[in-house]
């Protein structure tokens, strides 16, 4: 509870005196005097209150003591909401808590004026956020765990170059990489090869005009991707790629991606968060934690082998 007090000089033969002060309201006035006098409280008000005096102030004139107490009741801030389970959706709200609790940027009562109820916290939401943002696409970018399947994607006959624009309007999150091309050919998938620019313009580019079945594709830059023969029929195709999540804006907003893949989000956050303090001490200890927890991404993935059947297996006798 907030308190003030205070000792003010009463003029000679004074019946009321005026005390000036700030103080919270609702609030509680005890009062005692040099003098023997009954004494009434009244006009309480942010900055003053009023004390009538049953006995005028001596000759000599006097003095008065007061202490103001405040009553008001600080509701007590609601509790954060607890982090998910591991397998459960990570949202924008979850994720500021964790990156708060990282930071000790938790909200709290100010400690010296409890009555004020707003929220202490060094870190806005708004740059949080950022920030979170920022580490979704960092993960995207290093993990390739975001994917995206596009289906029957038409192809035109003639022509080798393709924006990603062109071939994905519809597609709402950034593309980071074309991963596989696979050819819609009569009712079979036919997976095209992918070398390099240079190898798939000499082999496949090599006669200006000329068209086929496409067996190759290549990535050319950060926006376009080369598909060649260029498609001589009306070919579809479907498209594996990797791509940036969709930017959390509400608090409710989910992460598309499920643990463990949510484990490096809060601590890439809280690097940038002691990047922006110039705290790099600090800021190298969050982000060698992010490095842990997406190699442990990287090996918690099961490993592959190209067949199953004895003939394709390393070492096996023809």
């Amino acid at each position: 509870m907030a308190s003030s007090s205070g000792t003010q000089a009463v003029a000679a033969d004074a019946v009321q005196a005026a005390v000036a002060g700030v103080f919270v309201l609702p609030y509680q006035v005890t009062v005692s005097t040099s003098w023997n006098t009954t004494v009434a409280i009244s006009a309480k008000t942010l900055v003053s209150f009023l004390v009538t005096f049953g006995t005028p102030a001596p000759a000599g004139g006097g003095t008065l003591d007061w202490l103001a107490i405040s009553t008001q009741i600080v509701p007590p801030l609601p509790p954060p909401p607890a982090p998910p389970a591991p397998g459960a959706r990570e949202t924008l709200s979850t994720y500021l808590v964790r990156t708060r609790r990282l930071l000790h940027d938790l909200p709290a009562t100010y400690v010296p004026d409890p009555a004020n109820t707003t929220p202490s916290q060094y870190f806005s939401d708004l740059d949080l956020t950022q920030d979170i943002n920022d580490a979704l696409n960092e993960r995207d970018l290093w993990s390739g765990g975001s994917r995206s399947y596009q289906a029957n994607i038409p192809l035109t006959i003639g022509h080798d170059t393709y924006t990603l624009a062109t071939l994905f309007p519809a597609l709402i999150q950034p593309v980071l990489d074309v991963i596989n091309v696979i050819l819609i050919y009569g009712s079979t998938r036919v997976v095209l090869e992918n070398p390099t620019f240079t190898d798939l313009t000499t082999k496949a580019r090599a006669l200006t005009g000329y068209q086929n079945r496409p067996w190759g594709f290549a990535r050319y830059g950060a926006s376009q991707v080369y598909i060649a023969p260029a498609p001589g029929s009306a070919y579809t195709a479907d498209f594996d790629l990797s791509v940036l999540s969709t930017t959390l804006v509400a608090v409710g907003d989910q992460d598309p991606l499920r643990y463990p893949y949510t484990k490096p989000i809060p601590y890439y956050a809280a690097y940038l968060a002691k990047v922006n303090q110039r705290r790099f001490e600090e800021a190298e200890v969050f982000f060698g934690y992010y490095l842990r927890h997406m190699r442990d991404i990287e090996g918690a993935r099961v490993g592959q082998m190209v067949s199953a059947y004895t003939e394709h297996r390393r070492g096996a006798r023809a």
